[in-house]
């Protein structure tokens, strides 16, 4: 349950991102509802820490679109990996790219006729 919870959780902040990115500001009550329903179930099942971290990311604004926010979003992350037994991301990485980028950096609109 909980690792389902974390996966809908990340699923549903992922895609209301990508949609405001894309420039949709609407919010779909589907996609709330996902969103709160992810996060109850995490509420019900994971440990104190990443409830914290949850929290604190939420306070920040919960959108992804600030630095702290991502900051946030990350240490969540790192809270969710630990209490399902894994290690901490390294803070080399960059999370938020690799997760919330619409394309990778080796994308070529060229390649795809996509004019620019």
């Amino acid at each position: 349950m909980r690792m389902t919870a974390y996966v809908d959780f990340v699923r549903s902040t992922s895609l209301l991102f990508t949609a405001r990115r894309a420039g949709r500001t609407e919010d779909e009550i589907e996609e709330l509802a996902r969103l709160n329903d992810a996060k109850t179930r995490i509420l019900l099942s994971a440990d104190t820490s990443v409830l914290k971290s949850l929290e604190r990311f939420w306070l920040q604004g919960g959108t992804l679109e600030k630095e702290q926010e991502i900051l946030a979003f990350r240490s969540l992350c790192d809270e969710m990996r630990v209490s399902l037994g894994k290690e901490r991301i390294s803070l080399q990485m960059d999370l938020a790219g690799v997760l919330f980028k619409v394309q990778p950096s080796t994308y070529s609109y060229k390649a795809h006729g996509v004019d620019g």
